[in-house]
């Protein structure tokens, strides 16, 4: 029997991406503890992609706190690397987000705060190693059946080599991007503020604040336009919050 397989018990596949599969698994040893397992086949990836899929390991290997998903190991069997990390058993915020809107629902003031709250720390964790997320948005971010946030995915996470230091890469999800990424500059610590103030407007209005029907009209609302106002139920402090973020 494989190493992987010794260790872990498979039970279900969560997600599939363009470098591997997201699965939930059980320790075979001690408690039984659920896990997810990233089984990423770096066999198919050129040198380049071999560093990213290797980068979430490595990341995650040097941040260690409440409200980031916790790293567990990784190893390499075969042409497979597996990365084990913790499981969120609440699932992810966007899953939170549609529910709420399907049932024509909303979160709490002080449930937005809770979350917002967590998601700050976390950022200010992962800043002070300096390292950016890059991909903040409701689907990389973890929930535990008690509402403590995890933040997670760094597939796509940036290292700086000093606190002036800027990753230039483009990347994230368009409808989370901050002004200076779409104007083609560097990104940094406040492009992660951004994300944030996307997110937090999001759990409020249940859409994000831009939405438009081609990416340069996209990317001409951020970099322009004016969000609508929060729904007149949460408070000036909360709009505020927002407002200071966009």
């Amino acid at each position: 029997m494989a190493m992987f397989d010794r260790r872990y018990e498979k039970l279900q596949i969560l997600g599939s991406g363009a470098y591997g599969t997201a699965l939930l698994v059980r320790e075979r040893t001690g408690g039984g503890t659920k896990y997810v397992a990233k089984e990423i086949n770096a066999a198919h990836l050129g040198e380049k992609e071999r560093q990213l899929a290797l980068a979430e390991a490595d990341v995650l290997r040097r941040v260690c706190h409440a409200n980031i998903i916790r790293y567990v190991e990784s190893f390499m069997e075969g042409p497979k690397l597996y990365i084990v990390m913790e499981y969120a058993d609440n699932g992810d915020l966007a899953t939170q987000i549609k529910r709420r809107s399907d049932a024509q629902g909303r979160f709490t003031e002080d449930q937005i705060m809770h979350i917002h709250l967590q998601l700050i720390l976390a950022l200010s964790h992962i800043h002070d190693c300096k390292i950016l997320h890059r991909d903040l948005k409701p689907l990389n971010i973890f929930l535990t059946r008690r509402w403590i946030v995890k933040l997670g995915d760094f597939g796509i996470s940036k290292v700086l080599e000093s606190t002036t230091a800027g990753a230039q890469t483009t990347i994230g999800t368009p409808l989370y991007l901050a002004p200076e990424i779409c104007n083609g500059d560097s990104y940094g610590v406040k492009s992660d503020l951004w994300a944030l103030g996307v997110v937090t407007y999001e759990l409020a209005a249940l859409q994000v604040p831009f939405q438009a029907t081609s990416m340069v009209a996209l990317i001409m609302k951020v970099c322009s336009a004016e969000p609508a106002p929060l729904p007149a139920v949460y408070s000036q402090h909360l709009a505020e919050i927002v407002s200071g973020l966009l």
